[in-house]
């Protein structure tokens, strides 16, 4: 499919943590003329299970690109990428590919335990936030001093109580069946030693996409848009040529 690069829209959703600053050191790597909408997520502290949550999340996403004028780019961090890949599946008319950013198709089961056993500290009070901020901090692994800034203004935003929801949100993620397959050009980028969400992860989501290419990135970076911005650049920018 061909997208003239001079009218092209791409929607950026983030992970979590995360918000259009996500993509703040991408953009300006974009040609001019493209226009970037980041996806604003809403507030976990509005929903007890994860389940509304995520639904709310790619219904947001679904109407951001029916919005877009023609043929859209959509590229997803995290938890982003696997709202991305829900999308995907159903072909919307007007998306033409995606960038899948240290994603998943489904998280694996000893990533939900860790994400619920780090709930249930924060909960019980057995660790502070302080700690728990340290402990959640170690997920995103190598960084720059920039992204290192970045990222820690992020986390800054969310409470014991968010973190506790998040972890608890972390079991509607374990459905197999929740990204189904998928014919849209997609490329997906990975770090090979990712803490947060294993490479194996990202294989099986490549493995749903007939028109899917995996990158492994050297390096355990899981906010890659902020470590390697010019590498996620490209991979959007390669799409609007295409």
């Amino acid at each position: 499919m061909s997208l003239d690069a001079s009218r092209a829209v791409v929607v950026a959703v983030p992970g979590l943590p995360g918000d259009r600053r996500t993509w703040q050191l991408v953009t300006p790597l974009l040609p001019q003329t493209v226009d970037l909408q980041p996806l604003e997520l809403p507030e976990v502290s509005g929903f007890a299970h994860g389940t509304a949550f995520f639904q709310e999340c790619e219904t947001r996403l679904r109407r951001a690109i029916e919005r877009a004028s023609g043929q859209c780019v959509v590229a997803g961090l995290s938890i982003g990428a696997h709202l991305v890949a829900r999308v995907l599946a159903r072909s919307p008319e007007n998306l033409a590919a995606g960038v899948l950013v240290s994603g998943f198709a489904h998280l694996p089961e000893d990533a939900i335990r860790a994400r619920l056993e780090l709930a249930a500290a924060l909960e019980s009070g057995s660790i502070t936030l302080a700690q728990g901020r340290a402990a959640i901090d170690q997920f995103w692994g190598d960084r720059t001093p920039e992204a290192d800034a970045l990222i820690s203004a992020m986390l800054d935003v969310y409470t014991a109580s968010d973190w506790i929801r998040i972890g608890r949100f972390s079991t509607a993620l374990g459905d197999a069946s929740a990204v189904a397959p998928y014919a849209t050009p997609v490329t997906i980028l990975h770090a090979r030693d990712d803490r947060a969400v294993p490479l194996a992860a990202a294989t099986e989501l490549a493995s749903r996409g007939s028109a899917a290419e995996l990158s492994i990135v050297d390096g355990s970076s899981h906010f890659l848009p902020l470590t390697h911005p010019r590498l996620v650049a490209d991979a959007i920018t390669k799409h609007l040529a295409s």
